[in-house]
């Protein structure tokens, strides 16, 4: 893979790289800081709070985050919607993001319900909203930082993948940014 340079990246720093080959692509009520109850769920493709609930268990057990409440509020929004506000340009890789102060954003076509894939990109954005609420990596500077966390994301939701038995690995390498 070409490495990327973190000039490009820092555009859409805080958009989700998804790296996967195009055969493992694809397979609300939004959490707004209260999960609702289970039987507001529905089959819809909308992020119940009884998933994100569910996930944040699942971080907590792979990772050091102390996992708590609130919530973030979590918007399932058209691609051109996500893009406007995870990016200051056009986004064409971006599946779901995580903007502090506002939320996580995810692709309306997403459906973390019911895909593997889908679930483990929302995971991915939940650890983006614990790294900041943590600080753990505020020490950094703004391309060391965007490294560390998208490496720390991404092996999370390897090993979240993997817990679910799914031969689908996301990946990024450390050798993926440059901090020029």
């Amino acid at each position: 893979m070409k490495p990327v340079s973190i000039k490009s990246l820092l555009v859409c720093s805080l958009c989700t790289w998804v790296l996967v080959a195009s055969a493992q692509a694809q397979e609300g009520s939004a959490a707004d800081g209260v999960a609702p109850d289970p039987a507001e769920a529905d089959a819809s493709g909308v992020v119940t709070g009884v998933l994100v609930n569910e996930l944040m268990q699942e971080i907590g057990k792979l990772s050091g985050y102390r996992v708590h409440s609130p919530l973030p509020h979590i918007s399932q929004v058209p691609h051109d919607v996500l893009a406007a506000h995870a990016c200051s340009g056009p986004c064409r890789v971006v599946k779901a993001a995580y903007v502090p102060g506002e939320g996580i954003y995810i692709e309306d076509k997403l459906d973390p319900e019911h895909s593997k894939m889908d679930r483990s990109i929302v995971l991915h954005e939940l650890v983006h909203y614990l790294q900041e609420q943590s600080g753990k990596f505020a020490d950094l500077g703004p391309c060391a930082r965007n490294r560390e966390e998208e490496l720390e994301a991404y092996s999370l939701q390897n090993a979240y993948l993997a817990s679910l038995g799914s031969g689908l690995p996301m990946f990024l390498s450390r050798n993926s940014f440059r901090c020029d």
